[in-house]
Protein backbone atom coordinates (compact mmCIF):
# COMPACT_ATOMS: atom_id res chain seq x y z
CA UNK A 1 0.00 0.00 0.00
CA UNK A 2 1.33 3.62 -1.03
CA UNK A 3 -0.72 6.59 -0.76
CA UNK A 4 0.41 9.17 -3.28
CA UNK A 5 -0.78 12.52 -4.09
CA UNK A 6 -2.21 12.73 -7.96
CA UNK A 7 -3.65 15.50 -9.75
CA UNK A 8 -7.39 15.03 -10.38
CA UNK A 9 -7.40 15.21 -13.87
CA UNK A 10 -5.41 11.86 -14.29
CA UNK A 11 -7.62 9.73 -12.33
CA UNK A 12 -10.79 7.96 -13.84
CA UNK A 13 -12.83 5.07 -12.75
CA UNK A 14 -11.95 1.46 -13.21
CA UNK A 15 -13.58 -1.01 -15.58
CA UNK A 16 -13.39 -2.97 -12.48
CA UNK A 17 -15.39 -0.29 -10.47
CA UNK A 18 -18.50 -2.31 -9.31
CA UNK A 19 -20.55 0.75 -9.19
CA UNK A 20 -21.87 0.46 -13.03
CA UNK A 21 -24.65 2.93 -12.62
CA UNK A 22 -23.66 6.63 -12.68
CA UNK A 23 -26.60 7.97 -10.40
CA UNK A 24 -25.33 11.87 -10.43
CA UNK A 25 -28.10 13.04 -8.72
CA UNK A 26 -27.26 11.00 -5.84
CA UNK A 27 -23.84 12.62 -5.33
CA UNK A 28 -25.51 15.89 -3.97
CA UNK A 29 -24.54 15.27 -0.07
CA UNK A 30 -21.21 13.60 -1.00
CA UNK A 31 -20.38 16.65 -2.36
CA UNK A 32 -21.63 19.03 0.09
CA UNK A 33 -19.72 17.15 2.78
CA UNK A 34 -16.22 17.21 0.23
CA UNK A 35 -17.07 21.07 0.32
CA UNK A 36 -17.19 21.47 3.52
CA UNK A 37 -14.89 18.96 5.08
CA UNK A 38 -12.79 17.74 2.24
CA UNK A 39 -11.84 14.98 1.20
CA UNK A 40 -11.66 12.61 4.71
CA UNK A 41 -10.87 9.03 2.60
CA UNK A 42 -8.46 8.14 -0.01
CA UNK A 43 -9.13 6.41 -3.40
CA UNK A 44 -7.55 3.30 -4.27
CA UNK A 45 -6.77 2.62 -7.75
CA UNK A 46 -3.71 1.13 -10.18
CA UNK A 47 -1.73 3.02 -12.62
CA UNK A 48 -2.78 2.58 -16.17
CA UNK A 49 -0.57 4.39 -18.23
CA UNK A 50 2.11 6.64 -17.47
CA UNK A 51 0.32 9.70 -16.35
CA UNK A 52 -3.48 7.89 -15.44
CA UNK A 53 -4.76 6.17 -12.60
CA UNK A 54 -7.77 4.27 -12.82
CA UNK A 55 -9.81 4.28 -9.60
CA UNK A 56 -11.09 1.31 -8.31
CA UNK A 57 -12.49 2.06 -4.62
CA UNK A 58 -13.61 5.46 -4.62
CA UNK A 59 -15.55 6.48 -7.66
CA UNK A 60 -18.44 8.45 -6.31
CA UNK A 61 -15.68 10.18 -4.38
CA UNK A 62 -13.90 10.76 -7.84
CA UNK A 63 -16.99 11.98 -9.21
CA UNK A 64 -18.00 14.54 -6.16
CA UNK A 65 -14.34 16.23 -6.65
CA UNK A 66 -14.94 16.23 -10.61
CA UNK A 67 -18.14 17.65 -10.26
CA UNK A 68 -16.66 20.29 -7.57
CA UNK A 69 -13.81 20.55 -10.06
CA UNK A 70 -16.04 21.68 -12.73
CA UNK A 71 -17.70 24.50 -10.72
CA UNK A 72 -17.19 27.49 -11.71
CA UNK A 73 -17.41 29.22 -8.31
CA UNK A 74 -15.51 26.69 -6.42
CA UNK A 75 -11.97 28.31 -5.82
CA UNK A 76 -10.42 25.34 -4.02
CA UNK A 77 -11.27 22.69 -6.06
CA UNK A 78 -9.00 22.85 -9.05
CA UNK A 79 -8.28 19.48 -12.07
CA UNK A 80 -4.75 20.45 -10.88
CA UNK A 81 -5.51 19.81 -7.08
CA UNK A 82 -3.70 16.61 -5.79
CA UNK A 83 -6.40 13.86 -4.49
CA UNK A 84 -4.72 11.03 -2.13
CA UNK A 85 -4.51 7.50 -3.96
CA UNK A 86 -3.42 4.31 -2.49
CA UNK A 87 -1.66 3.21 -5.62
CA UNK A 88 -1.67 -1.06 -5.97
CA UNK A 89 -0.53 -3.23 -8.02
CA UNK A 90 -2.53 -3.72 -11.14
CA UNK A 91 -2.27 -7.57 -10.27
CA UNK A 92 -4.71 -7.36 -7.51
CA UNK A 93 -7.91 -8.26 -7.52
CA UNK A 94 -9.65 -5.05 -7.84
CA UNK A 95 -12.82 -5.85 -8.66
CA UNK A 96 -12.93 -7.56 -5.13
CA UNK A 97 -11.63 -3.94 -3.93
CA UNK A 98 -14.33 -2.05 -5.16
CA UNK A 99 -16.93 -4.66 -4.22
CA UNK A 100 -15.52 -4.92 -0.44
CA UNK A 101 -15.29 -0.79 0.04
CA UNK A 102 -19.28 -1.20 -1.30
CA UNK A 103 -20.06 -3.89 0.36
CA UNK A 104 -19.45 -4.02 3.83
CA UNK A 105 -20.03 -0.74 5.03
CA UNK A 106 -22.52 -0.85 8.16
CA UNK A 107 -24.98 2.57 8.42
CA UNK A 108 -24.58 4.66 11.21
CA UNK A 109 -26.92 3.64 13.80
CA UNK A 110 -29.81 6.57 14.61
CA UNK A 111 -28.47 7.07 18.36
CA UNK A 112 -25.49 7.15 17.30
CA UNK A 113 -26.08 10.06 14.49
Amino acid sequence: MTIEYMSLKTLSIAPENMRKTAAESDLGELIASISAEGLLQNLVGYRDGDDTVAITAGGRRLRALNALAADKSSKAFRATMKIPVDIRDRAELHREISLAENVHRLATHPMDE
